[in-house]
């Protein structure tokens, strides 16, 4: 692959969570277009709602917002805290190819593990740092470290893939209110 220098483009090393994800919350804020998210992980801690309410506010400023999460990585944000960023306008989707054969999944290694963050195409947040307080304490002791990205070519490291996941509310859940009995016997 070459890739060349363009004038006008510039790169930031966030070497820690301290610097990580002040810069990303702070640019979700400026946003005035559009933001497109892709985790492996985001975890409903610190971390996570922090990232949950600048989206939110995002979305509630009328700006577009999507959010392509592993359904593996991710497996555990309630119904609420998904619910919340849909209802303002989210699109949030799950990347969780399930194909079964004879119950048992077949692809247990097939995830999406890109950690990419693109703001109004012209702002793009890159490496493999996730969205959870144990990801931040790792990155306080040295740990990954991001890049972001600022020119007119930001936007391309926005991937398609967006659109493959399946959309929450089709996700497969345990049901919050059980549907039969308990067992019982002697």
């Amino acid at each position: 692959m070459k890739c060349r220098w363009q004038e006008g483009n510039r790169i930031t090393l966030l070497e820690n969570g301290d610097q990580y994800y002040p810069a990303l919350f702070a640019a979700i804020g400026r946003a005035s277009r559009r933001v497109i998210l892709e985790s492996f992980i985001w975890f409903e801690d610190e971390v996570g709602r922090r990232l949950h309410a600048v989206l939110l506010e995002a979305a509630r400023r009328g700006i577009q917002v999507e959010v392509l999460l592993d359904g593996y990585g991710s497996p555990d944000l309630s119904d609420e805290f998904v619910g919340e960023l849909t209802a303002a306008g989210v699109i949030f989707r799950y990347y969780d190819p399930r194909p079964k054969l004879m119950g048992m999944r077949t692809n247990l290694f097939r995830r999406m593990h890109r950690k990419i963050v693109v703001i109004d195409d012209t702002t793009a947040f890159v490496g493999g740092i996730n969205y959870s307080a144990e990801t931040y304490e790792r990155l306080r002791s040295g740990g990954e470290a991001g890049l972001c990205g600022a020119g007119r070519r930001a936007g391309g490291a926005r991937h398609p893939a967006v659109r493959a996941g399946k959309p929450a509310q089709q996700r497969n859940r345990p049901p919050l209110v059980a549907t039969s009995s308990p067992p019982a016997g002697d």
